[in-house]
């Protein structure tokens, strides 16, 4: 088992926090955010919410991956988390979201646990990470601000 590494980012949005998860509970936003993801949908039968399994497919340094995922913590309008326990390594999305009338603060991590050969390669997947999450949680609050939601 390898070590496990967070990077987190936060961020003012001026929108209220039901609208600020419901953007970020649509699986194919996520294309609209994070540069790396070419799709994502859920796989599992309504409603959807805890237990949910969807799949991501993306790209990584290079790589293309596909990535099943499970809602693995899940609070409108407070916090979602998706867990993926593919190789090479697990991973863990999360957002945690505290509002108050229009503003809502919003919190982004990404969680990996390198394993195998990724192992070696944790400082770079980790700096990685961190600059995805940093521009994704910009273009989250940008896409949100301007009422570009589903």
């Amino acid at each position: 088992m390898g070590t496990v590494f967070t990077r987190t980012a936060d961020a003012l949005v001026k929108r209220p926090p039901d609208e600020v998860f419901a953007f970020l509970l649509e699986p194919s936003n996520r294309v609209l955010y994070d540069e790396g993801v070419d799709s994502q949908e859920i796989t599992s039968p309504e409603p959807h919410g805890l237990g949910s399994t969807g799949i991501t497919r993306m790209r990584f340094l290079g790589r293309h991956y596909e990535r099943p995922w499970v809602v693995a913590y899940y609070d409108p309008p407070r916090k979602l988390v998706l867990e993926s326990k593919a190789r090479p390594f697990p991973t863990w999305v999360g957002f945690e979201l505290t509002g108050r009338g229009d503003v809502t603060w919003l919190e982004f991590s990404v969680t990996a646990r390198p394993g195998g050969l990724s192992r070696a390669l944790e400082p770079l997947l980790a700096r990685s990470a961190e600059e995805r999450v940093v521009r994704a949680l910009a273009q989250i609050a940008r896409l949100v601000e301007a009422g570009d939601s589903s």
